[in-house]
C-alpha cells in the first residue's frame, strides 16, 4: 500500500470508506424474515464468487473484469440492495484472496462492489413503482435502465480512476483504451442480470437456463483477450521472420520498436494509440518478405529496377496486415513510413501532416537505428554523425518535431546501444 502515490493511496481509502459506510447503512433492509431468500441468495453469492475468479484481462496496465455484474445485478433486483451488496463484498474479496491479489486490492474491489451495485439498487428502489409489473410501466422501465447505467459507470469509472492515478493517464483515456472493443459486452451484463430476476420472479429453478448465456457472454470476452494474444505474437513472429532473412539487419524492427515507444510516450499519445504504433513498428519492414534476397543483401548500391522492387515493400506489408481489425491504423503507418516530410518520398508522394503521427514517427526511428548499424554497402555510422544526419533531414525527410522529441530522449535515456553484425552471421 505505502507503494501507492498518495493520490492513489487516497482515493482506495475513499471507496474503501464509502464502501463499508454504505454497506452499513443498508444492512438493516436485509430481508432476515425471508429464509428462502437468505437461502438463494447465499447460493447465488457463492456463484458471484466462482464467476469473479474467471476474469478477463483487458489490454491496458493489468485491467480485469469479469461477468459477475449479471448475477450481481440480478440480486439487487431480486433481493434488494442490501443482501446484494453483502453478497458481492464478501465473494469479491474472498476471490482476491483466492487469486493472492494484495490486501488493499481486495478491499478495494469489494468496496467497489458495494458501491456500484448499492447505488444502482437505492436508485432503482427509490424511482419503481411497486403496484406495477416488472416492465409494466414507462416508469419502471426508466428506473431499470438508470440502475443499468449508474451500476456499469460506476464499476468501470472507479477502476479507470486508480488506473489513471497510478499510470498518469487520463481516466477517459484509460477506460476508453480498455473497453472499447469490448463495448458491447459490456452493454449486456446488466441486462442479462435483469432477465435473470425476470425469470427468478416466475420460477426460480429458471435461473438454471441463464447459465448458458451468461457462459457465451464469458466465452466471447475470452476469445477477443485470446485473440488480441494470439495476434501479438503472430505479428512478433512475421517481424522476426524478416529481420532473420539479413542478418545485417537482424533484430533491426525490435530496435526501431522500442525507438517508437518511447517517442509515442513522450507525445502522451494514448494507450490505444501506443499499441497500435508499437505493433506497427514491430512490422513496418514486413513487405521486405517479397523482395528477393539478391538485392536484399546485394552489398553494392541497387540499380534503377532494382530500387523500384524495394520500394514496394511498404504497400506489400499494407496488404498482409489489411485484415488486422485491432488496430487499422497500423497499415497506414506501414504504407507511409517511408514518405518524406517535404513530400518527395513514397509510395504516395504526401508530405506534412498528410502523412500519419505514427508513420513520421517510425521514419525517425527506423532512419536512425538504420544509419547506426552495418550494411552490405556501408559500416554503421557513428552516434554523432547520425544525429547529425537527423538534423539535416528535420523539414525535408523528417518531421522536425519528431526530431527534436527523439533527440531529446536520446540525451535523457540511455537507449542507444551501438550493433554490429555479427561476424559469423555474416560468413
Amino acid at each position: 500500500m505505502r507503494s501507492l502515490p498518495l493520490p492513489a493511496r487516497l482515493f482506495v481509502w475513499c471507496i474503501v470508506l464509502g464502501g463499508a459506510t454504505l454497506l452499513l447503512l443498508m444492512t438493516p433492509s436485509i430481508p432476515f424474515d425471508e429464509p428462502h431468500s437468505l437461502v438463494t441468495s447465499i447460493i447465488l453469492s457463492l456463484v458471484l464468487g466462482i464467476i469473479d475468479v474467471y476474469r478477463i484481462h483487458l489490454p491496458f496496465y493489468g485491467a480485469e473484469n469479469s461477468v459477475s455484474l449479471s448475477v450481481g445485478f440480478g440480486m439487487v433486483l431480486m433481493f434488494g440492495p442490501g443482501l446484494a451488496c453483502w453478497a458481492a463484498a464478501i465473494a469479491y474479496f474472498l476471490a482476491d484472496i483466492y487469486l493472492k491479489k494484495p490486501w488493499y486490492k481486495a478491499l478495494f474491489n469489494s468496496a467497489n462492489g458495494v458501491l456500484f451495485f448499492g447505488l444502482a439498487g437505492l436508485t432503482y428502489q427509490s424511482l419503481y413503482d411497486g403496484s406495477a409489473f416488472f416492465l409494466g410501466s414507462a416508469r419502471n422501465i426508466s428506473a431499470l435502465f438508470l440502475a443499468m447505467v449508474i451500476c456499469l459507470v460506476v464499476n468501470t469509472a472507479t477502476v479507470s480512476i486508480i488506473i489513471a492515478l497510478l499510470s498518469q493517464q487520463s481516466p477517459w483515456r484509460v477506460w476508453w483504451a480498455n473497453n472499447e472493443g469490448v463495448l458491447l459486452q459490456l452493454l449486456t451484463l446488466a441486462p442479462l442480470g435483469s432477465l435473470m430476476a425476470m425469470v427468478y420472479s416466475q420460477t426460480p429453478y429458471g435461473l438454471i437456463l441463464l447459465f448458458l448465456p451468461l457462459g457465451a457472454l464469458y466465452y466471447s470476452l475470452k476469445s477477443y483477450e485470446q485473440l488480441r494474444g494470439q495476434t501479438r505474437y503472430t505479428i512478433e513472429a512475421l517481424a522476426e521472420a524478416v529481420d532473420r532473412r539479413d542478418p545485417y539487419t537482424f533484430q533491426h524492427s525490435q530496435r526501431v520498436t522500442e525507438y517508437v515507444k518511447k517517442i509515442a510516450e513522450r507525445l502522451n499519445l494514448s494507450p490505444a494509440e501506443i499499441e497500435s504504433l508499437v505493433w506497427a513498428a514491430s512490422i513496418h519492414d514486413l513487405g521486405k518478405i517479397g523482395v528477393p534476397e539478391g538485392i536484399l543483401l546485394k552489398p553494392g548500391h541497387l540499380d534503377n529496377d532494382e530500387w523500384r522492387v524495394v520500394r514496394k515493400h511498404s504497400a506489400v506489408g499494407t496488404d498482409i496486415v489489411a485484415r488486422i481489425s485491432f488496430h487499422p491504423t497500423a497499415r497506414d503507418i506501414i504504407r507511409h513510413h517511408h514518405e518524406w516530410f517535404d513530400g518527395s518520398g513514397y509510395p504516395n508522394g504526401i508530405g506534412g501532416d498528410r502523412i500519419p503521427l505514427g508513420a513520421r514517427i517510425v521514419a525517425v526511428a527506423d532512419a536512425f537505428e538504420a544509419m547506426t548499424s552495418d550494411r552490405p554497402y556501408r559500416p554503421a555510422l557513428s552516434y554523432q554523425a547520425a544525429v547529425a544526419e537527423l538534423e539535416a533531414g528535420k523539414g525535408t525527410q523528417f518531421d522536425p518535431a519528431i526530431v527534436d522529441t527523439f533527440l531529446t530522449i536520446l540525451k535523457e535515456e540511455p537507449i542507444f546501444k551501438p550493433v554490429k553484425a555479427k561476424a559469423k552471421e555474416l560468413a
